[in-house]
Formats: C-alpha cells, sequence, structure tokens
C-alpha cells in the first residue's frame, strides 16, 4: 500500500503540472472580477458617468441681473487611443451640458418667481461643437401699500402688498472642440477550419488582432464565448469626465470557460465539427457588435496533429513513462 502510495502521488503531482499550462485563460468570474476592481470595461456603454463630480468652466456670464455658467463638460461615450479621442456619431448627439444659474444685484423687497432655460441649442462647425442657452428671469419688487376710506360708520384703513414685475432675458454660450468621429470597422474575413480526422474531431477559428476592434464574441449551439485583445480602462479627465482608454490586455487570455469552447493563443477552438447556421461570430468594437460573416473550410481528407493535440500526447506519453520509471524503481 505504501509503495503504490508513494508511486500515485508523485504521478497525480506530476500530472498537474502538465495540465496547469493548458489553463491560460481566465475564468469568467476572475476576469469580471478584474474588471470591476480595476474600473475596467468592454463597452463605452458601461462607462458610468457621475455627473456630482463634474468641474465646470469657471468663466460667469451675465445680463442685467441674470448670472450663469455653461459649459460643455465633454462629451459621452468618448474612447482615447494613441492620443486622440473620439465618439461614435455626431458630437451634438453627445455633448454633455451642465449649467449653473442665480440671480445677482437685485435690492431690497425685490422677489425671485423664477430664473430658467427656456431653450438649448447645440451645434457644430469644423471640429468646435457650441452649446446656447436662453434664460428668462422674472422677478417682482414689492411695496406695502394702504388707503383710508371714510364712511357714516367711520373710517377704515385697507391694507396690501403691490407687486411690480420684471422679465429679464439672456443667451449665453459656450464651445469645446470635439473628437473625431470613430474610425470605420474593418471588419476582417475569418476561415473556420474543421477538422474531422485529427485525433479529436474539432473545429477552429483564429481571431485576428484587429485595428479598432476590442475582441470577438462566438456563439454556438446556445452558448458563447468572448475573446478580448483589448478592454477600456475608465479614466477622468481633469474637469471629472471619464473617458475609456483603450487598453492592451497583456495576457492575451481573457476567455469563458465552457465545455464547448477553448482557447490557444488567439484560436478559438470549438469541440464539434458540426458547423451550421448556429454559428455567429461578432467583431466587438467600444460601441457595437458587428456580424462577421465565414467560411467554412473542412480537412476530412487530410488527418493531422494541431499543436494542443501534440501537447496532449506528448503530456500522456510523459506520464506513462514516469510511472513505468517509478514502478520499476520501487520493485527493486
Amino acid at each position: 500500500m505504501a509503495v503504490l502510495y508513494k508511486i500515485i502521488l508523485p504521478c497525480i503531482i506530476i500530472l498537474s503540472l502538465f495540465i496547469m499550462p493548458c489553463q491560460a485563460g481566465m475564468s469568467s468570474d476572475i476576469f469580471y472580477g478584474f474588471l470591476n476592481n480595476s474600473k475596467t470595461v468592454t463597452s463605452a456603454n458601461d462607462i458610468v458617468y457621475v455627473e456630482s463630480g463634474y468641474t465646470l468652466n469657471s468663466t460667469a456670464q451675465s445680463h442685467k441681473h441674470i448670472r450663469g455658467i455653461v459649459d460643455i463638460v465633454g462629451f459621452g461615450q468618448m474612447v482615447y487611443i494613441d492620443g486622440v479621442y473620439y465618439i461614435p456619431g455626431a458630437p451634438e448627439d453627445h455633448a454633455i451640458i451642465k449649467t449653473d444659474l442665480w440671480v445677482d444685484g437685485l435690492g431690497f423687497n425685490d422677489y425671485i418667481d423664477y430664473i430658467k432655460i427656456t431653450d438649448e441649442r447645440i451645434s457644430s462647425i469644423g471640429n468646435n461643437t457650441t452649446v446656447e442657452i436662453d434664460v428668462h428671469l422674472l422677478w417682482h419688487h414689492s411695496e406695502s401699500r394702504s388707503r383710508t376710506s371714510c364712511g357714516p360708520n367711520g373710517c377704515r384703513t385697507y391694507r396690501w402688498i403691490d407687486k411690480t414685475y420684471y422679465h429679464e432675458y439672456a443667451t449665453f454660450t459656450a464651445s469645446r472642440p470635439a473628437p473625431q468621429q470613430y474610425p470605420e470597422t474593418i471588419i476582417p474575413e475569418l476561415n473556420v477550419a474543421v477538422y474531422n480526422d485529427s485525433i479529436k474531431p474539432k473545429s477552429i477559428i483564429h481571431l485576428p488582432n484587429t485595428a479598432y476592434i476590442l475582441g470577438y464574441m462566438i456563439e454556438f449551439k446556445n452558448e458563447s464565448v468572448e475573446y478580448f485583445n483589448s478592454v477600456l480602462s475608465v479614466e477622468t479627465q481633469d474637469n471629472g469626465l471619464q473617458f475609456g482608454n483603450i487598453t492592451k490586455v497583456s495576457s492575451q487570455s481573457i476567455y469563458k470557460d465552457s465545455d464547448m469552447f477553448s482557447r490557444a493563443g488567439q484560436n478559438i477552438i470549438i469541440n464539434s465539427t458540426e458547423m451550421d447556421d448556429s454559428l455567429r461570430i461578432y467583431a466587438m468594437t467600444p460601441f457595437d457588435e458587428l456580424e462577421i460573416n465565414y467560411t467554412v473550410t473542412n480537412y476530412s481528407d487530410t488527418p493531422m496533429l494541431d499543436n494542443v493535440q501534440l501537447s496532449s500526447a506528448f503530456s500522456l506519453l510523459m506520464l506513462a513513462w514516469v510511472i513505468v520509471f517509478l514502478l520499476k524503481y520501487y520493485r527493486k
């Protein structure tokens, strides 16, 4: 029994060493935990904007008693690549406008009824985006008045507050350079290689590292897997606006564990050769999931071992050699 234990335990340890390198990817739980802890997302839609933290332009504008600050603090869904800011659409559709209005210079017995924005206009000319706001202030001056009226039954004094109303109007503006439009995504052409005569039949999809594409998603038979070359690191500008800085994934190993899928380098391996209409491949940009057309190539006439199969076969052969060696050693 002791001899058998001495044989089995080293075998388990050695087998674990062979298995561990194959687990190059993170599980989905570890990956999304990594995202939460490091403020990293895979879509610009997932950037959380904390408006209470924005710092507005300190330059106030004024007209009569109206005072105000209007500012384009930035643009929503903004991403940063190699020193350039990008957004997915027209700047006026993504501009984040913040305002602060107040009244100054009213005198004794002067009272504010309201100050409000009645209209807002956003336009872009060249690389500048401009916002205009129309402001309406209504205030009044109050005076206490009285009148004494006398009649057969004596005199009576009437008192009331006389209000005089004043309307004031102002238009305030602000401008900011707009980010560039996100470059048109060039969708790669993919091929699904189906190996029917290999030791373990499978299909392999190579996912190229393509400019302006963060990663890929593959759906097959009600399961899906995601693979990212880059992610969005959520950072803040000096005024508190959040944006996504496109950052390379150093490990190149983010994917969801699955019985259907595995990964070797930038190749997704599907444990099936039954390619049908259920296979869908998507390129994932910071803003969209774009479906990719693909071709299928069968290699049924050319039996071959891929790198993953060779690695597995080598591991089994080494394990068998170690077992034989240990058996001979302990029988001495």
